[in-house]
């Protein structure tokens, strides 16, 4: 999903330390719990931090994620079909956040299209 941010502000945390890392003593390509961000044997995951300073900045960037994930979700639906692996991945994964963020009156319609679509295709 791209996400346009200043770079001031961003850090790729597999190579580049967070100010917290820094305080923390923690290195590159782990987090401040010390665990592996990309682990032998797994597919390698690019991690990106985008520091936040203040709660408008989070309420705003919370607003355009969500918009985001609706617009592909759409989009993927309209360019592969409803039902297509990929446009059902794309609104599950915006049930998920929703589901994170306690809408869950929100999601649950979209998780009930996902389930009875994987049905119906999976028989």
């Amino acid at each position: 999903i791209p996400i346009l941010a200043n770079v001031a502000v961003t850090y790729d945390v597999s190579i580049q330390q967070t100010p917290e890392m820094q305080k923390e003593g923690k290195l590159p390509g782990v987090n401040l719990a010390g665990k592996l961000l990309n682990e032998p044997g797994q597919p390698e995951r690019q991690c990106v931090v985008i520091r936040v300073e203040r709660e408008e900045e989070v309420g705003h960037a919370s607003a355009v994620l969500l918009d985001t994930l609706r617009c592909r979700a759409d989009a993927t639906a309209e360019r592969l079909g409803p039902e297509h692996d990929k446009a059902l991945l794309a609104l599950s994964r915006l049930a998920r956040v929703l589901v994170a963020r306690g809408a869950f009156a929100e999601a649950e319609p979209l998780r009930r299209r996902v389930l009875e679509a994987r049905e119906r295709r999976l028989g």
